[in-house]
């Protein structure tokens, strides 16, 4: 914290002229964690091109994406399907709140299940890679992959 001092000195126009004296105290206060921020965002901020994953470590980051949406989709599978089978009793039910229970679980997991397999399978996007463009690696890459796995895991390369 920084403060300081200055004097001005006012005179007013008039008949009569007088010396004002005023004083004032300046607070500046130092906010080290947003300078410390600004510059830490600084020096993460990319400079060049987007960086591109080639070969094996671009269809190993592609499973691992995988393996995360399913982790998504299991629970919503299993979720969807209770929703489903309640759906005759929600639908003869005099009780509001399961009926809208039912629903809402039934409509949110189907939507988690098809958003996560449209971004597995989706055709659309040529360049990257998908489940239609993983299905087509040669089986070069494959080995690679089955040497990856052996090597983060307990299990031999022919297991993987």
């Amino acid at each position: 914290m920084l403060a300081s001092l200055t004097t001005n000195t006012s005179v007013t126009a008039g008949v009569r002229r007088f010396n004002k004296m005023t004083q004032k105290i300046v607070f500046t206060f130092k906010d080290d964690a947003k300078d410390e921020l600004f510059a830490r965002s600084q020096r993460m901020t990319r400079t060049g091109p987007p960086f591109k994953l080639k070969g094996t470590e671009r269809s190993v980051h592609f499973l691992r994406g995988v393996f995360s949406r399913a982790s998504l989709c299991l629970p919503a599978f299993y979720y969807f399907l209770g929703s489903a089978s309640a759906h005759d009793e929600a639908k003869s039910s005099a009780d509001y709140p399961f009926k809208v229970a039912q629903t809402y679980s039934k409509f949110s997991d189907l939507n988690t299940l098809t958003l996560s397999c449209r971004k597995i399978f989706d055709h659309a996007s040529k360049t990257d890679l998908t489940g239609a463009n993983f299905a087509k690696v040669s089986d070069t890459t494959l080995a690679d992959h089955a040497e990856y796995w052996s090597k983060v895991s307990s299990c031999n390369a022919d297991e993987a």
